[in-house]
């Protein structure tokens, strides 16, 4: 990660946690102490609004400055560990081919919600890839997959806690006011 993205993502992540906090904490400012001189706050929503107002910027600066990183390597982490199961079905282990390579696979979309599991090997003769068997693929092993291989990337990597936490904090922030906040916005209604 560059300086310049890790500058962005701590600003993000501290803006974002004040903001919660002063949500869950019920945070009310009377005064301000800047450089020694207390400040007697007249309007305290003046000081809400310039915060959720750098929250937007530094939400903005943290998103630009993720999408121009060259490799996150999140989608690498998901893929070989979704690769790690599917390679072991149907029966539990990776299958070879009678020159002793490991087949490959290829999982398709046959109708709205069935999938296709088909192996896959090289032929010498005709110098290509020819299909093998095709298994039915049930819809629950696949998101059964998924699901184990985001929980592997969020918990066993940091690409997780490097990436996605500062957008997860950025988006719990507004979410978490609103919740907080809906008695008071529905209270003039």
């Amino acid at each position: 990660m560059n300086a310049d993205l890790l500058r962005q993502r701590r600003n993000l992540i501290a803006i974002s946690a004040v903001l919660l906090i002063f949500d869950f904490a019920n945070v009310t400012i009377a005064k301000i102490s800047v450089l020694g001189t207390e400040l007697l706050v007249g309007n305290a929503r003046i000081l809400m609004v310039c915060a959720w107002i750098l929250w937007g910027y530094f939400f903005l600066r943290y998103y630009q400055y993720w999408r121009v990183e060259p490799d996150r390597h999140i989608r690498a982490a998901f893929t070989e560990r979704f690769d790690k199961y599917a390679r072991s079905y149907p029966n539990g282990k990776p299958i070879q081919d009678s020159y002793g390579q490991e087949y490959k696979y290829k999982i398709s979309r046959t109708a709205f919600a069935r999938w296709a599991y088909t192996l896959q090997g090289y032929d010498p003769v005709k110098e290509g890839v020819i299909d093998g068997a095709t298994y039915n693929l049930p819809v629950w092993k696949l998101a059964a997959w998924s699901v184990q291989s985001v929980a592997f990337v969020c918990v066993q990597t940091p690409h997780a806690t490097d990436h996605i936490l500062p957008f997860a904090l950025a988006v719990a922030a507004p979410i978490t006011t609103f919740l907080t906040k809906w008695q008071l916005f529905t209270a003039g209604f």
